[in-house]
């Protein structure tokens, strides 16, 4: 019995050490947060045309129904947004295109599949020093789309490239190499300055009559996050009583077998 007193409390000292330890496997979490951003919203819709603003704001544009490219003022503050950064922040932009972007003209551009037709936008970043980094982003939409009030035709992001980069931001992580075709993955990049960096979104080209609908600039971070970190208590509890068991195993004394001496009856002398 004392054996198996024993055998059992090493197997829950054991189990409650494995527990214990799986408590302290770490799991890589990514946080994001929105460090700044700007919604253009349309507040009114009437068939003279649509006027839009800045969130949070009085400040907007209205677009005349049948106006022309040159009777448009574009408000320059409904195109950026600026958010404080400290070195080493991982940053990125989250740009939804204007509601007219996906109709109109479009560019024939070599590296888009065959009936793909080109938008190509530009996002200025500009670090604390004034110096920037340009990225092109080139969207495409299907020539055979046909879009209308039930199936709005929809823009993708074919690739992106960056024409100039003066050290603002490091964008080597982002950096993609197929063989055929390099590219970068995002508008975003590691600062390399503290201070204020500011985005600006260029007018797209072929021109379009709306503004960016929305900017918004994103800081990811990742922590290290012990996710079974409840099962420590189990763990230690099964551990304790384990300990406990082999400890009165081991005090516990050996009782000899009761024995009993047989006496030799005596007889009788006649």
């Amino acid at each position: 019995m004392k054996k198996w007193f024993f055998g059992v409390s090493l197997i829950l000292v054991t189990a409650g050490l494995v527990i214990v330890a799986s408590g302290y496997y770490p799991v890589t979490r990514e946080d994001q947060f929105t460090l700044a951003s700007i919604h253009n919203v349309p507040l009114m819709n009437s068939t003279d045309g649509e006027y839009y603003v800045i969130e949070g704001t009085t400040t907007g544009m209205f677009i005349p129904t049948n106006a022309t490219q040159s009777q448009i003022h574009f408000n320059p503050e409904q195109w950026k947004v600026s958010a404080n950064l400290t070195k080493g922040d991982l940053i990125e932009a989250w740009i939804i295109q204007g509601l007219d972007w996906p109709y109109g003209t479009f560019e024939v551009d070599e590296y888009l599949p065959g009936g793909y037709g080109a938008l190509y936008v530009g996002v200025n970043v500009t670090d604390p020093r004034g110096n920037f980094t340009f990225f092109t982003i080139v969207l495409g939409r299907p020539a055979t789309d046909t879009p209308s009030a039930t199936t709005p035709a929809v823009l993708t992001v074919f690739y992106i490239n960056i024409t100039k980069n003066q050290g603002g931001l490091d964008v080597s992580p982002f950096y993609v190499n197929t063989g055929e075709k390099s590219f970068y993955a995002n508008v975003a990049g590691i600062a390399q300055f503290n201070g204020t960096y500011t985005f600006r979104v260029m007018y797209p080209f072929p021109a379009r009559k709306y503004p960016v609908t929305s900017i918004e600039i994103i800081k990811h971070t990742s922590r290290n996050e012990y996710s079974t970190s409840y099962t420590l208590p189990t763990g230690i509890a099964i551990s304790s009583a384990g300990l406990a068991l082999s400890f009165v195993s081991i005090r516990k004394k050996h009782r000899p077998a009761h024995s009993r001496e047989i006496q030799p009856k005596s007889q009788k002398q006649n």
